[in-house]
């Protein structure tokens, strides 16, 4: 253990004993350990000297531990080490899986593991990122489900998924650059950032298939009436966590970090990637513009029934002219009669 390389310093009550026996009688007992009654003799000659008096409490006797007299039966004991520091998660968990095969390369007779309150946390590192992958995937799967639904279109509802796993794979990058690891604080974050990152994207595909035109139209309308909600959207929420950035917790840093990269890379995918998209390969919009085409032979129809009336129209004579109108001296009228009898 002492080789390996993330460990640094090991407390072991073996090591201290033979170096004790070795400075006190002059006496080589790494060979004579090996028998049981001389063993216990030298163990609590150690354990009552001033050396070996703190390593009283790394063993569990059957029975009481009395001076003078050789120790009760080991139940069990321990080895204290330490590992060097380690940085992140990632370096943390090759650490203790290389501790935990060192000691079972060593083939104890009975039971031998490494423990630590440590292990505890890394063990939940370990195994976060398959539970990781695991979460945005079915996170995922919603998204798409859901857009389908309140989209009502196939392509649109792919396009919002796809702004949504690049957004994920930009913050993920994000995150590699700023020093952050994979651990369950940054798995809640990613897996809250979806909620957020979905928002943007799906607002314009939606607009998109509202309005009507060509594709470049529709894509002009559309950012031109959502580009300012979408952004005032996403700098409301931007100062909500912009005060974490001078926070000292490690919890809060995580936040701030990754709900930043969701604000730039998220309105970057909706306002700039998702519209050069739909202005490509967009969807139809949800009206249609055609119009059921008009007959050719109708207005033919239509006009040659029209001369026909206006002809008729002609061959009617006014009454004026089938009546002769009879006046006074002064021009006033009295009587009209027909001029067949005048």
């Amino acid at each position: 253990m002492r080789a390996n390389q993330y460990i640094s310093t090991i407390d072991s009550w073996y090591d201290s004993m033979v170096n004790y026996t070795w400075k006190d009688s002059g006496e080589d007992i790494r060979g004579k350990a090996l028998n049981d009654t001389f063993f216990r003799q030298s163990l609590s000659t150690f354990l009552f000297s001033p050396i070996g008096s703190k390593y009283q409490t790394y063993f569990h006797f059957d029975g009481e531990l009395t001076i003078a007299q050789p120790t009760p039966l080991v139940l069990a004991c321990k080895f204290d080490y330490m590992h060097r520091s380690l940085l992140g998660s990632l370096e943390q968990i090759t650490a203790m899986d290389q501790t935990k095969q060192l000691v079972k390369d060593a083939t104890f007779s009975d039971f031998a593991a490494p423990i630590s309150f440590k292990y505890s946390s890394w063990e939940t590192d370990k195994i976060i990122f398959h539970e990781l992958i695991r979460n945005l995937s079915l996170a995922m799967v919603a998204v798409l489900i859901m857009t389908l639904i309140l989209l009502a279109n196939l392509t649109a509802s792919l396009f919002v998924l796809v702004c949504v796993a690049l957004t994920l794979l930009d913050v993920m990058a994000l995150m590699s650059w700023w020093g952050l690891t994979v651990d369950i604080i940054t798995c809640i974050n990613l897996v809250l950032c979806i909620g957020l990152c979905v928002d943007y994207s799906a607002h314009i595909a939606l607009h998109f298939l509202q309005v009507k035109g060509d594709r470049n139209d529709r894509v002009r309308q559309t950012v031109r009436d959502m580009g300012p909600p979408v952004i005032n959207g996403a700098f409301s929420t931007f100062l909500a966590f912009v005060l974490l950035a001078y926070s000292d917790s490690h919890v809060f840093i995580s936040f701030f970090k990754i709900f930043f990269g969701v604000f730039i890379f998220g309105v970057f995918h909706g306002l700039v990637f998702l519209p050069v998209l739909l202005s490509i390969v967009g969807p139809a919009t949800y009206t249609s513009d055609e119009q059921i085409p008009v007959d050719s032979e109708t207005p033919q129809l239509q006009e040659g029934g029209r001369e026909g009336e206006e002809e008729e129209e002609e061959k009617e004579v006014s009454p004026s002219k089938r009546f002769q109108e009879l006046t006074d001296e002064e021009g006033r009228s009295y009587a009209q009669v027909p001029k067949d009898d005048i």
